[in-house]
């Protein structure tokens, strides 16, 4: 799994060594455009011996959690998404 912040080449490293690997060409689409990855896919071959697949996946960034006992709650309670996409504060997981 290659994993990363957005927009670091990460697709493109699996095209490349991919080229190398199994001499074939694009698996991973890239583009000048920030969020082209915006789904785990598959698998992607990138060496025949051994077999090695890579699985690409969307740019990941760190929540900025300036407190560190709520970001310890968030972690341990897997409430990321409930912080990022419905806003909520931290706070919420004191239960």
């Amino acid at each position: 799994m290659v994993v990363g912040m957005p927009n670091v080449g990460k697709s493109s490293l699996i095209n490349s060594l991919r080229r190398i690997g199994v001499k074939k060409g694009k698996a991973a689409p890239t583009g000048a455009v920030p969020g082209i990855t915006r789904t785990v896919a598959g698998t992607i071959k990138v060496l025949d011996s051994p077999k090695v697949y890579l699985i690409d996946t969307p740019g990941v960034m760190i929540p900025h959690i300036p407190d560190p006992i709520s970001a310890i709650k968030v972690a341990l309670t897997g409430t990321w998404i409930n912080m990022v996409y419905l806003q909520r504060s931290p706070f919420v997981i004191l239960y």
